[in-house]
């Protein structure tokens, strides 16, 4: 017996409908880039976050409940806000006049 192949689909539309439960790999780590940005994290804390937390020198190793922990772990971070860092104020001397 030979098997058949399966048929693919001429509709562009089915072909781009996703369920809320699919997301892309891709989107994922867009979506953890993203969130990496808004709490401040550089490539290298980012890197170390994933190895200390996961034992995985990169994210690309990581299981699908791994990848999905961290991004909820780094949307629960609050975000790193620029309104509450101090401005460098060069401060004079006045002179008696």
């Amino acid at each position: 017996m030979t098997k058949s192949k399966p048929e693919l689909c001429s509709c562009p539309e089915k072909l781009t409908t996703k369920t809320i439960t699919e997301i892309d790999f891709f989107e994922l780590l867009e979506l953890m880039d993203k969130e990496a940005t808004r709490i401040g994290l550089s490539k290298q804390d980012f890197q170390a976050l994933v190895l200390t937390r996961y034992q995985k020198k990169s994210r690309y190793l990581l299981t699908d409940s791994q990848l999905f922990d961290l991004l909820d772990y780094l949307r629960l971070k609050p975000s790193k806000s620029k309104f509450f860092t101090l401005p460098k104020i060069e401060l004079k001397r006045w002179k008696k006049q």
